[in-house]
């Protein structure tokens, strides 16, 4: 049985894929490729711990201080202020204010 000649495609060699070799090449770059996703897990935990060991806190600061926080709630408790006076005053959108304020208080 005679295998049909491999067509070389714009000066490269066409691999088989369907084929022993094309399938072990094809499992050779997919270990690669998992590889190299596993080292980057590692190496970006490794960083995090020792980032965390330096005392270093990841992600976005928070808008929402605590004296603002305290605006808000004062502002929020009293009922002369709609909520959107509350977010124009502390400058923080309104989902932020309903994340901070107590469930209780904003069902109230």
């Amino acid at each position: 049985m005679t295998r049909p000649p491999a067509i070389p495609s714009r000066g490269r060699a066409v691999v088989r894929w369907l084929r022993a070799a094309g399938e072990l090449v094809f499992h050779v770059f997919a270990s690669l490729a998992q590889f190299e996703r596993r080292l980057i897990q590692e190496r970006t935990q490794a960083g995090l711990q020792a980032a965390r060991a330096r005392g270093r806190k990841g992600g976005r600061p928070s808008k929402m201080t605590p004296e603002k926080l305290t605006v808000a709630r004062e502002m929020y408790a009293s009922k002369r202020y709609t909520v959107e006076q509350i977010v124009k005053t502390v400058g923080v959108g309104r989902t932020t204010l309903y994340r901070h304020l107590e469930p209780s208080a904003a069902t109230e």
